[in-house]
């Protein structure tokens, strides 16, 4: 919880990392959502970035109200939590026979 951290430079080293660890998302789920063979590549792609759009709209927004009652600590919990949302749902969906190879 790099949040909580006293140290300034550690917060931004901890968020600089989440934002590499997470630059990926957007075209890898683009890619997916293009390679389904029940969507047209067209509407999966313009529901992705729908989704990600509203993200961008909601989101900010959500942590200031929840920031505003509960304090900033507690509202950045809400990106934690949506990514953990995020790693599960991709979990749940992924295609079968799909396995990891070490």
């Amino acid at each position: 919880m790099v949040q909580l951290s006293p140290w300034p430079l550690l917060c931004l080293a901890g968020y600089a990392l989440a934002g590499m660890g997470m630059a990926p998302v957007m075209p890898v789920l683009l890619s997916r959502a293009g390679s389904r063979p029940d969507i047209s590549p067209q509407r999966a792609t313009t529901a992705i970035a729908t989704l990600g759009y509203a993200g961008l709209l909601i989101v900010p927004p959500s942590i200031g109200w929840l920031a505003q009652w509960y304090g900033l600590p507690a509202a950045l919990l809400l990106p934690l939590l949506l990514t953990l949302l995020l790693m599960a749902g991709s979990l749940l969906l992924r295609g079968p026979g799909r396995t990891r190879k070490c």
